[in-house]
């Protein structure tokens, strides 16, 4: 176990040293256009991503921040990170990101309070939201003549609500500051962040 550990340190600092190095060498200070066109980001559609779409892709979806805080693993899990949504603009945070020492870069704890200063909690773009057909004593439930089950399938019906969330109006205004695409309408999720 303890050369697994090793190993995975040094695989670890390795991708560390690169990210500093490309920060160094200009890399986080090019501009976003010139970033995609060097390194695209293809759709499942073949299309390349283009708009407030590939600008927020240019930190949810690679990068050396991207890279760093996934490396370091400051989260408890790998979805936490592209879950939260930006305070500012991609290209803003990919600019103060490269002014980070090497240091803070490669300290979980500087690169942690970097990204709690430049971006929210996850699953702050959302709000609650309860299906608008929704009944709290559906008639189809209330005829289950066994009160037992009956309460177990009222008990269970009341999970709707706390299933439902909507997309606030940010997401539509700011897309490029979201890893979520906009979507107008309510929908239910299997439980927490999806």
């Amino acid at each position: 176990l303890e050369k697994r550990e090793v190993a995975e340190r040094m695989v670890m600092h390795q991708k560390l040293d690169q990210i500093v190095k490309s920060i160094e060498g200009g890399v986080a200070a090019k501009s976003t256009e010139v970033l995609e066109n060097a390194n695209p980001i293809v759709m499942a559609t073949g299309s390349l991503m283009t708009g407030n779409i590939a600008r927020a892709a240019s930190i949810y979806c690679k990068g050396p921040l991207l890279e760093a805080v996934q490396t370091l693993r400051i989260f408890p899990d790998s979805k936490s990170f592209v879950d939260m949504p930006m305070k500012e603009d991609p290209e803003k945070i990919e600019e103060e990101f490269g002014k980070l020492s090497a240091e803070c870069i490669q300290d979980p704890a500087k690169l942690r309070d970097f990204v709690d200063q430049w971006f929210r909690p996850p699953g702050d773009d959302f709000d609650r939201w309860v299906p608008p057909d929704f009944k709290a004593e559906p008639p189809l439930l209330m005829q289950i003549r066994n009160p037992e089950m009956r309460n177990w399938s009222l008990t269970i019906n009341k999970l709707w609500p706390t299933l439902g969330i909507i997309h606030k109006q940010e997401v539509h205004e700011m897309p490029q500051r979201h890893s979520a695409l906009p979507r107008k309408h309510g929908m239910v999720v299997p439980g927490g962040r999806f």
